[in-house]
């Protein structure tokens, strides 16, 4: 017995019989052979076959989308992070830090100068935090004066809450202490477009 297929005989198995006749099943899937000639695949076998390659060339598109996705977000979050900005911030930080490291050898973390760095450490990364949210269109506005502006934010924060702390907040020395630090963000937000 042997098999036929014509284009359109979806449905329809045309067999030849040992006469030499050929006869026609209706309602019967048509079994193809296989590219590599070794048995029949079923027609919905090969629907299926089909739609999980669409299926795979659609994750694997996707996941090549995301993976060159996060190599621009790292490739940015580099470059922001060798911007003249960021590295006024980085040099502070190191500085307090070692500062503190070595209060720390002699005193506890309850000596005021260690609560202070500390405090002042705490202001220091919610700007550097702010430098590397900036969008990578933006890079060149994180400028070494950018980087001094927020430097003396950080500074003037910290001496209005330790003001706080003494003072009560309608005295006029804290008073002018937050002036000077919304004077500093004003500037801050005006370099970065905000």
């Amino acid at each position: 017995m042997r098999l036929f297929r014509s284009p359109g005989d979806f449905g329809f198995v045309r067999r030849e019989n040992s006469d030499g006749e050929n006869q026609v099943e209706i309602n019967r899937p048509i079994l193809y052979q296989s590219a590599a000639g070794g048995g029949f695949l079923h027609i919905r076998s090969q629907i299926m076959l089909i739609k999980f390659a669409i299926s795979s060339a659609i994750v694997l598109l996707f996941a090549g989308c995301a993976f060159a996705q996060k190599q621009v977000q790292d490739a940015a979050g580099g470059s922001i992070r060798s911007t003249p900005a960021y590295a006024e911030l980085l040099l502070h930080k190191t500085d307090l830090q070692a500062e503190l490291d070595s209060l720390l050898v002699d005193y506890t973390d309850d000596y005021p100068k260690a609560k202070e760095i500390r405090l002042e450490l705490g202001f220091l990364k919610v700007e550097m935090d702010r430098v590397l949210s900036v969008k990578p269109a933006d890079i060149s506005r994180l400028s070494q004066a950018l980087g001094k502006l927020m430097l003396k934010k950080v500074e003037l924060e910290t001496e209005l809450d330790s003001l706080r702390a003494r003072l009560k907040d309608e005295h006029p020395e804290v008073k002018k202490a937050r002036k000077k630090v919304e004077s500093f963000e004003a500037a801050i937000k005006e370099i970065l477009g905000q």
